[in-house]
């Protein structure tokens, strides 16, 4: 399958089928190298499957830049150790989080740019 089908799609099993959430959704926040890609993916198959955007709002963020001014990146290998991604989360977007997860995230004592759970 298409990564950019399956993610675009996504709408279809998380806000219009979960109980308690909005379809669509008020909001869809990622990073500004989303508009050709999971903005647009869901745009187009929820037109195309219903005749209306998944999203009443785009909201786009910024990037977290290394010392060298790079944007920070797996594929570079340039990132800080990361949390676990239980839930599909990372320490950026938990915060952001609707609903209330077990265990705040806070920095490592000796690492201010790591988190924990």
């Amino acid at each position: 399958m298409d990564v950019w089908f399956d993610s675009g799609s996504s709408w279809a099993s998380v806000a219009a089928a979960r109980p308690g959430l909005k379809y669509p959704a008020d909001v869809y926040l990622e990073g500004s190298d989303q508009h050709r890609g999971w903005f647009q993916s869901s745009l187009l198959t929820s037109v195309a499957a219903n005749g209306v955007a998944p999203y009443g709002t785009v909201l786009t963020h910024g990037f977290v830049l290394d010392e060298k001014g790079f944007k920070m990146s797996k594929s570079l290998g340039n990132v800080v150790r990361e949390p676990s991604h239980k839930h599909g989360l990372t320490g950026l977007h938990d915060p952001l989080s609707p609903t209330p997860k077990q265990g705040a995230i806070e920095p490592l004592p000796d690492e201010p740019r790591a988190w924990r759970r």
